[in-house]
């Protein structure tokens, strides 16, 4: 199987305190979220913590029966392990799903992921980054002699930091602060109107 389509439901509290934890730039940063891998019929509450310094992620993920659409008691007692705030703050905030492409090298220790298709939606809105390529290059370490990376730069490509999470939100949201993602969100924009193909990778 070349592509893959993945679910995901990411929590927040009610006064997005992980986003704007995110958007105001703070050292550390989490992100919640319930993940299904629906063709290998998975599904995953997981934990990423990011410190901003470091650029290290840690992600710690608990088994489901299927895709989390609530927090009870289990993911609770796995929540109070992997997450220092008031887990009990957190809800369902944003849905996204997207097809994956994964390649992995023979060469050195790299995957590459590319997402398309990308759609988020809450309930009572919908957006969709139509014609947009998310790819995300994943090393142990970073190694600048990646085959992808040389590419990129001979194509005048340059790397950008991407959160799926945090545009949606800005694209969902409006009354909820984000003008830091301005850039990004005008970037996006001027990229789904050329209507051509671009790739960013992280």
């Amino acid at each position: 199987r070349r592509s893959s389509l993945y679910r995901t439901l990411y929590y927040d509290t009610a006064d997005w305190q992980l986003f704007r934890r995110h958007h105001a730039g703070a050292a550390v940063r989490f992100k919640v979220r319930a993940r299904s891998y629906v063709e290998s019929d998975l599904s995953f509450l997981e934990v990423k913590r990011k410190h901003r310094f470091t650029r290290r992620t840690v992600k710690n993920r608990l088994v489901t029966s299927g895709l989390a659409t609530g927090l009870d008691s289990e993911a609770q007692r796995f929540l109070s392990g992997h997450y220092p705030l008031d887990a009990g703050r957190l809800e369902p905030r944003l849905w996204n799903s997207f097809t994956r492409v994964t390649l992995v090298s023979t060469a050195r220790c790299e995957r590459l992921t590319l997402d398309l298709g990308i759609l988020f939606h809450d309930g009572q809105a919908a957006s969709s980054l139509g014609g947009l390529v998310v790819a995300e290059v994943k090393q142990e370490h970073l190694a600048r002699d990646s085959d992808w990376m040389r590419v990129m730069r001979q194509w005048g490509i340059r790397p950008t930091g991407f959160s799926k999470y945090c545009i949606g939100v800005a694209l969902l949201h409006p009354e909820v602060r984000s003008n830091g993602f301005r850039p990004k969100l005008l970037m996006v924009q001027r990229l789904m109107q050329e209507r051509r193909a671009h790739v960013h990778y992280q």
